[in-house]
């Protein structure tokens, strides 16, 4: 009779996490959302978000600034202008908040400016080839860890916080997908609660975790996520067409939140067979696994197409819509 129990329960276990995997994503729209400041100060091209205890920052690049608001998208300050000296950009696009502490790439100027309790500290210069400063992140030892790309091969680069290079590791993993792209993708890179280093290429439906060392722990396949069959088919027919150093992306941002759930926006193929970049998955992650666990699409009123941006916290989503520049925030609290 017990074995009778067990057997049941593991079939409804079985086909309730395969109901799940495979929900239709969640409707959700804007409960809030701002594309002029009460001062009139616009901004655009929102590269990068962050969450503070009580805040949000942007990175505004073609404003070469970071805006900090309220949790009610309320302005508050500005980090940074325009040009060349101390406390200035040449296009800021990604940067990091952790604790009081906040470290933003100069894309222009090849540097890191780094801000302590919203004043000025410092800048210091990244290696003349220039990481591709898509994500990085900052670990326990005060050192820079970011992750580049160099000639054909992929690396990460170590500096100190002084500017002073540490080491230069190239990585080494191989799957089917790198024998079908043309040139090595740039990633998002983030730090888990666990110490834990997340790789996540933007062309690639695929995790890769390493350890504190820099050794890969396990490889996250995600081919079979049925959110995805869209964006990995379109991906496959466009291969080789692609032009040399040229990335179609499928994950557009990634976000870990205080609960070490991971967010990752990417998008689907409509009717017309046009892109809608509005989907975005959501993960567990404990130890050295990452499981699924369901999506949202994300609507608004002014009918925008393109979500390029978003942080996540205390179960409110704040993303940057690129086609009519609002800041918006939703809860994914579901009814």
């Amino acid at each position: 009779m017990n074995k009778i129990i067990i057997i049941v329960s593991a079939v409804i276990l079985f086909f309730s996490c395969k109901e799940n995997s495979n929900r239709d994503p969640v409707i959700i729209t804007p409960i809030n959302s701002i594309n002029v400041f009460g001062d009139s100060t616009y901004f655009s091209s929102i590269f990068s978000i962050e969450t503070g205890a009580n805040s949000y920052y942007f990175s505004d690049y073609t404003n070469s600034r970071i805006v900090k608001t309220n949790k009610n998208l309320n302005y508050l300050l500005s980090l940074g202008s325009h040009g060349e000296g101390p406390n200035e950009f040449n296009g800021t696009a990604e940067f990091l908040l952790i604790d009081s502490n906040l470290y933003a790439f100069d894309a222009g100027n090849l540097r890191m400016n780094i801000y302590k309790n919203d004043k000025w500290i410092r800048a210091i210069k990244v290696p003349t080839y220039g990481p591709f400063m898509e994500r990085f992140y900052v670990n326990e030892h005060d050192s820079l860890i970011a992750y580049a790309r160099l000639g054909g091969s992929t690396n990460i680069i170590k500096m100190d916080l002084n500017g002073q290079l540490i080491e230069i590791d190239r990585m080494q993993y191989n799957s089917y997908w790198n024998k079908q792209r043309k040139v090595k993708s740039a990633a998002h890179i983030i730090e888990t609660s666990n110490n834990r280093i997340l790789l996540i290429p933007l062309d690639e439906p695929t995790i890769f975790v390493y350890n504190t060392n820099w050794v890969l722990v396990n490889k996250i396949m995600l081919d079979d996520i049925f959110i995805l069959n869209d964006p990995i088919s379109n991906l496959q027919s466009v291969y080789h067409t692609l032009a040399h150093n040229t990335t179609s992306i499928i994950f557009y941002d990634a976000y870990m939140d205080e609960g070490d759930n991971l967010y990752l926006l990417t998008y689907c193929i409509n009717s017309k067979k046009e892109k809608e970049f509005n989907i975005l998955m959501k993960f567990s992650t404990s130890s050295d696994s990452i499981t699924y666990d369901h999506s949202y699409k994300l609507t608004s009123e002014n009918n925008g197409d393109w979500y390029n941006a978003i942080a996540v916290s205390n179960d409110t989503l704040v993303a940057f819509e690129y086609s009519t520049s609002e800041i918006q925030l939703f809860s994914l609290i579901e009814e």
